[in-house]
């Protein structure tokens, strides 16, 4: 019996579904591809973005790709995009604590935490 394109389509996504090493195997193999073109855009001497920003859109497109594949298959993408945003908040309010510290020990302004929160409406 010959296999249809939606049956073989059908055993691949299922696969990915299941396996995680699966779906990152193709997801690294897709992205290498997409590496190698912006190399390609990089060496033609067209202005482009970095090596990190390469690999980080490069990865991005291939979960895409495969989600779309995939008919949205659930990733930790938005979840790590959540946890990346939480610390980025954290580090930056440590940092405006920091500066409240300063600004007491230096020109004896204390503003009091209520204050600094209900600004960033927490």
């Amino acid at each position: 019996m010959k296999m249809t394109t939606k049956q073989a389509v059908d055993v691949l996504t299922t696969a990915l579904k299941k396996d995680p090493d699966l779906f990152y195997a193709y997801q690294a193999n897709i992205a290498v591809c997409m590496q190698d073109c912006y190399a390609e855009v990089i060496k033609s001497g067209i202005p482009s973005v970095g090596s990190a920003e390469i690999h980080d859109i490069s990865n991005k497109g291939a979960i895409r790709f495969l989600n779309m594949l995939c008919q949205n298959r659930p990733t930790n993408t938005e979840e790590q995009e959540v946890r990346e945003l939480e610390q980025r908040t954290e580090t930056n309010m440590n940092l405006i604590s920091e500066f409240l510290e300063h600004l007491k020990d230096e020109a004896g302004i204390e503003i009091p935490e209520e204050h600094l929160l209900s600004f960033f409406n927490a």
